[in-house]
Formats: C-alpha cells, sequence, structure tokens
C-alpha cells in the first residue's frame, strides 16, 4: 500500500482483481482500511460504477451521457444520475454476489433509498430476487429492512427498492475490536433474535445469517438479505412464493451454514439461523470462527472430523452460562440447539 496508508492505483486493482478467487490477504488488508477511510470508499465506489463489464474497468467516462440524465440501460454500466424508473441514481454503494447497491432519490416525491439490482436477467436469478422482494416486504418488523417495492425498469434486471441505512454491517466492529464484550455483544444478538422470530412466525427461515446482512444505524440492527429464503408458510404474505424454495440444493454462505444445510438435506428448519446465529456469537466473543476454512470442503471436513472449537476454551473469561448456551447453539445434532426464547432469556439475564 501506498506509504500515507491510503490505496494507490496498484492497491485499487487489487480489490478488482479477484475474478471470484479466494479473499487474499492483501485484499483483507485493503478491505480493513476501506472500513475506516471515508475517502478511499468514495474514490472505490467511483471506479465501481464504472464497470462497464464484470472484472473489468472503464479507463474513462467519456462515453457517458454529458447530462447523465438519460435512461440506464446497462446494470454494470449504471451512472450518477441515471434515471431508473422513478428514481435517480445517486451514488454508488457496493455489491455482491449478485447484486449492485446504489442510492437513489424518487424524482417527484423525494425521499432517499437504496436500490439493489441484479447483475442478471437470467430468468431463474430473476424469479428468485424478486421472491426476496416479496418475501421481505411481508416481514414488516422494526429489525427487518423494509423493502418498498420491486420493479423490472426496460433494458435493465429486476430492481429492489428498500429503506436506505446509514452505518455499517456487523463485519465492521468485528473487524475493528477483533473481539466484542458480552455485554455489547448480547445488545447486538437480541434485534437479531427478534427479528428472526418474526420471519419463523411468517413462516421464512433466512438460511444465510451472517455478519455481513446484519447492519448497524444509530441505535438501531436491521437484518437484511432474505434472498435465501426457505418459505414453509402455506397462507399469508410469504405463501405465493413457496414453491420457488428448491429442497436439497445447498445454499447459503458455508462458514456460517448449519451441518444440515451443508449436506444438502431436505428438511431444513429454524434450527439452521439458531446455528448462523451461533458462529456469529462465537466470532463476536472470541475473534475466530468455530471452525476455519471458507470453502464448502473446509466446513464439512470440520464437521466430519469434530474440528469444531468450543467457547469456553477459548474464552474462558465468559459467563458459564453464555458459553453453554453458544456450545448448544453449534450442537450438529439440531434437536439440541436452544429455542429463540431460550436464546434470547440468557441473552437478557446474563
Amino acid at each position: 500500500m501506498a506509504s500515507s496508508a491510503c490505496l494507490d492505483d496498484n492497491d485499487l486493482m487489487a480489490l478488482f482483481e479477484n475474478d471470484g478467487a479466494a479473499e487474499t490477504s492483501r485484499q483483507k488488508t485493503l478491505q480493513a482500511h476501506l472500513d475506516v477511510c471515508s475517502d478511499c470508499r468514495h474514490l472505490v465506489a467511483e471506479l465501481a460504477r464504472c464497470l462497464a463489464e464484470e472484472g473489468s474497468l472503464v479507463a474513462s467516462t467519456a462515453d457517458l451521457p454529458d447530462d447523465g440524465q438519460a435512461e440506464a440501460t446497462d446494470v454494470r454500466a449504471l451512472w450518477g444520475g441515471a434515471i431508473v424508473g422513478p428514481y435517480r441514481l445517486e451514488r454508488f454503494l457496493g455489491q455482491g454476489g449478485l447484486g449492485i447497491v446504489w442510492s437513489a432519490t424518487h424524482v417527484k416525491q423525494g425521499g432517499h433509498f437504496a436500490l439493489k439490482f441484479l447483475k442478471t436477467s437470467e430468468p431463474a436469478r430473476a424469479k428468485r430476487f424478486l421472491r426476496e422482494a416479496r418475501v421481505t416486504a411481508a416481514l414488516r418488523h422494526p429489525n427487518i429492512v423494509h423493502v418498498h417495492e420491486a420493479f423490472e425498469a426496460q433494458g435493465l434486471p429486476p430492481v429492489i427498492v428498500m429503506d436506505l441505512l446509514r452505518g455499517e454491517s456487523l463485519r465492521a466492529p468485528m473487524r475493528r475490536l477483533g473481539t466484542i464484550p458480552w455485554n455489547q455483544t448480547s445488545l447486538l444478538l437480541r434485534p437479531i433474535v427478534a427479528a428472526l422470530a418474526a420471519a419463523h412466525a411468517h413462516g421464512v427461515i433466512h438460511r444465510d445469517l451472517k455478519p455481513e446482512n446484519v447492519f448497524l444505524t444509530g441505535d438501531t440492527v436491521k437484518v437484511l438479505d432474505f434472498g435465501m429464503a426457505k418459505l414453509t408458510a402455506v397462507e399469508g404474505g410469504c405463501a405465493a412464493t413457496a414453491e420457488l424454495t428448491r429442497s436439497g440444493h445447498i445454499l447459503g454462505t458455508p462458514t456460517y451454514m448449519a451441518p444440515e444445510q451443508l449436506f444438502g438435506e431436505k428438511d431444513i428448519d429454524v434450527r439452521a439461523d439458531v446455528w448462523s446465529l451461533g458462529v456469529m456469537a462465537f466470532e463476536c466473543l472470541s475473534g475466530q470462527r468455530p471452525f476455519e476454512g471458507r470453502t464448502l470442503g473446509h466446513a464439512i471436513r470440520a464437521f466430519a472430523s469434530g474440528r469444531i472449537l468450543q467457547l469456553a476454551d477459548v474464552a474462558p473469561h465468559l459467563p458459564g452460562p453464555v458459553t453453554s448456551l453458544v456450545t448448544r447453539m453449534l450442537s450438529v445434532e439440531r434437536t439440541q440447539r436452544p429455542s429463540l426464547g431460550e436464546i434470547d432469556a440468557v441473552l437478557t439475564s446474563s
């Protein structure tokens, strides 16, 4: 990195050279710098919005419309000021494996929103993407991000319109602090438990709970991204999308997935979310995961060999009820995992 500690040209290119490969130690260092440097975040955002095609940067913006007001036609080449449906794009916020997120304002009504675009128009992914919008819109809860609408603008893949959240994901303080004290961890986990309880009451299992999908804004915690959710409801607001759930397929992030997900079992239930929450709790309290490795193979080998760390061993200073709770949450045998009510009781009392 540059001597000033900010990103130079080589650092910027390194951030975009991943091409789906595992994150390198250098990229981890760069991402950690972006967590604390707003100037570099803005610079990266400006470069990212110039993506003409996945994995390749445009050297200049000379080909963009002079006034910036033309209708956007390619989600990979959106620009600030472009009009998408009734919204004007303002600033690139980030991207994941399937989606690109921009902040935007409603042209006629005003107000600030987050627009999440699917990167592809492939029909099956488009269905799942729109399904995420319907699932999340049905889950009206203060700890679940609110979805306003979803639509398909001409020439673009589907877009979901959500509340624009200002803050950071749970991953950011985990990186900054290394470990988070129990009293703070319990305050972070309780709203997540409340959000999951509301989702489960509607017959929705998240299935991809991880720090990146938990957003901290002021004194509020929001759970995001129900794109991998499994629906068990047979009536109500979520029922119409249940047929899109594909049992027997491995969906989620391996390091936070329950064993039954990793092994592709068909009867995934609410206890899978309890496991994921347990991994997050373990990581907050100890600064490490109960097993290492980012890939599906690493996770399966850890379960098969029994190489799962015990929180009491790596953080012996924690209260016994806390380490016992996390151990139960990470029971490979899901019948041994506690309910959300039991978890909340320990979070409240310990």
